[in-house]
């Protein structure tokens, strides 16, 4: 990784290549995505935000050359991963400013918020929209000839989900935005400054009064009814991502002060995969955290 970042700095050619190249390759491997989101992130982060969108463009163009052989018309794609490319860019600038990733992390959150209420203002009937929309896209799949019972029930389950699906699109919008940038932030510590990362990732701790408003969007969306107690749920979801973000970042804090910290962290994450109703508890603990402090108190009784 250390040798790809490296890689990444050498120049805005290098950094563009390897932001189309990952992009391109996230369509058989997911996570590569990542690392296309991770090489704009850590140009901004170095050098600004004039050299990122130099960067941008240049992948932009190669992504647009390389998609009308490929696709023939990539259009809706470019369109997909420039808006990604923005918004990560824009959260490493925001970071490179603020030199705080709970800051950081904040800003992405409550801009998610922002894209919920933007969403039902422009839209109205959120349910009504998502449903056609998610018609519309698995329509053509559905007459193909390849399609097959698994197709079938993704979109049956996405049907089912589209009442609440402003608010999952947008966590996890934030969470690859987020996830892209926390690897450009390690590529950073990687290269000019080992072991900073490890610092602030294990310290990340966000707003009590985030936390606050966590729950009562969460208590508003449970014991509510109707269309607010769905625009509660909405308006919770990326708020949930922001503090499930954070509280991984706890249990490696504390995880770090055990013997043999890499098998405890193994054995999360693979229950966080196996387990999926843990990253709420998970989000929840660093709602505590918020106001609690478990780093601090734990290592008082350590």
């Amino acid at each position: 990784m250390r040798a790809l970042a490296a890689y990444i700095m050498r120049g805005r050619l290098q950094a563009a290549l390897v932001a189309v190249a990952c992009a391109f390759l996230s369509v058989f491997l997911p996570p590569l995505s990542y690392v296309a989101g991770g090489a704009m992130a850590l140009v901004a982060l170095r050098h600004g935000g004039r050299e990122a969108l130099q960067v941008m463009g240049l992948a932009l163009l190669g992504a647009a050359v390389l998609g009308f052989g490929l696709l023939g018309d990539p259009s809706r794609l470019l369109l997909l991963q420039g808006g990604f490319w923005l918004a990560v860019t824009g959260l490493a600038l925001l970071l490179r400013l603020t030199v705080s990733l709970p800051l950081t992390l904040q800003g992405g959150a409550l801009l998610g918020v922002v894209a919920v209420v933007a969403t039902y203002l422009a839209v109205g009937d959120v349910a009504s929209f998502w449903q056609s929309a998610l018609e519309a896209g698995f329509g053509p799949l559905l007459e193909s000839a390849a399609a097959g019972p698994e197709v079938q029930a993704l979109r049956d389950l996405l049907l089912a989900w589209a009442p609440r699906f402003t608010g999952l699109l947008a966590s996890a919008v934030l969470f690859s935005v987020v996830v892209s940038l926390l690897l450009a932030r390690w590529w950073q510590s990687l290269l000019y400054n080992p072991g900073e990362f490890r610092v602030e990732f294990h310290g990340l701790r966000l707003d009590r009064r985030l936390g606050l408003a966590l729950v009562l969007l969460l208590a508003a969306a449970g014991f509510g009814g109707g269309p607010l107690a769905g625009f509660a749920a909405d308006l919770a979801m990326p708020l949930l991502m922001a503090f499930a973000l954070a509280g991984i970042g706890l249990v490696h804090a504390l995880a770090a002060r055990a013997p043999n910290s890499g098998f405890w962290l193994v054995g999360f994450y693979v229950l966080l995969v196996v387990l999926q109703p843990l990253a709420l508890l998970v989000a929840l603990a660093a709602v505590a955290d918020s106001w609690l402090d478990i780093r601090r108190r734990t290592g008082r009784q350590a």
